[in-house]
């Protein structure tokens, strides 16, 4: 735990210093201050890593590389070059990047002076290895898109409370999807320098994603999943997805709670549900508001979950 705290702040610091100069993180200034070269080129994959050639009478070439497919990515090479806050590279290109450049730093001890014991451990097998470094990796990647200074700045300009419309505001200002904003958030339970989750903005609620599943049935997803409830009291609903188990917005209904639709309108549905004593561990009345995740998107919906007071 505490090499991966080592590595978060790490890759907070050297986000938060590109996003102070830009007002955003252009890709090719994040894998500069990372000392990683990008090249676009055919491949099997989105993205992937390779190794530089240690050569101590040849150090031209001294970096690691990022590989992104050029055939997912037509365009990107040029995108790379010119990307600014008003003109962005899509959000899935953006995270495979960043999810890549973190796959490096289980590598580059000697540079950044953080050694990520998990995935390095000899004792695993190259099967949980490889699970190690996705892990760290899918850890890592929103802290070197969404510095946490600049998020604490987004946060404070929201009038009122978080709505799915804020979110969503939120994600496009850094050029990231709702998943990486939500993981982002996420990861504020073990790296929080500037205490967000005291904030009154992010505190009471959940954010998570639903999916319709074959039939129709809305399945609320485990992942990626953000929750901050006073005194560590988590509705059964989250801790049940925390274990694994299967939740969907129809189950909800099956037991016997009271939901009241507060507002079906063409972008949002609000309902609330009032519960008895003992059932989510607190007594009060949620609120779920559901919007599409995105405009084009028909089956998947972002999910705010608040306590209403």
């Amino acid at each position: 735990m505490k090499a991966i705290k080592e590595a978060a702040t790490y890759c907070s610091s050297a986000a938060r210093r590109i996003h102070e100069r830009h007002g955003f993180i252009p890709l090719r200034e994040l894998s500069a201050a990372l000392n990683v070269e990008v090249v676009f080129r055919p491949l099997l994959v989105e993205g992937m890593v390779a190794a530089p050639k240690f050569d101590r009478l040849d150090s031209s070439e001294s970096s690691w590389k990022v590989l992104l497919n050029s055939e997912r990515f037509p365009d990107g090479e040029r995108q790379y070059k010119e990307e600014s806050k008003g003109v962005q590279m899509e959000p899935r290109v953006r995270f495979t990047l960043a999810h890549e450049i973190a796959h490096t730093m289980s590598f580059r001890t000697f540079e950044n002076g953080v050694e990520l014991k998990e995935s390095s451990a000899v004792e695993k097998s190259g099967k949980e290895q490889i699970s190690a470094l996705e892990k760290e990796s899918n850890y890592l990647a929103p802290l070197l898109l969404v510095p946490d200074k600049a998020l604490a700045g987004e946060l404070a300009r929201i009038q009122g409370e978080l709505s799915p419309e804020a979110v969503k505001r939120i994600a496009s200002s850094f050029g990231v999807s709702i998943d990486v904003i939500i993981s982002r958030l996420a990861r504020l339970r073990q790296y929080d320098p500037q205490s967000l989750r005291n904030q009154p903005i992010l505190r009471n609620l959940a954010l998570l994603t639903a999916e319709k599943s074959n039939e129709s049935q809305r399945v609320i997803l485990p992942f990626p999943l953000f929750y901050n409830y006073d005194d560590n009291l988590v509705p059964l609903f989250i801790e049940r997805l925390i274990k694994g188990e299967r939740v969907t917005l129809d189950s909800l209904e099956e037991q016997d709670l009271e939901l009241t639709l507060v507002s079906d309108d063409r972008d949002v549905n609000v309902f609330e549900i009032n519960f008895s004593d003992g059932l989510f561990g607190f007594q009060g009345k949620l609120r779920f508001q559901l919007a599409k995740l995105t405009e084009s998107s028909k089956r998947r919906s972002i999910i705010v979950v608040s306590k209403v007071q």
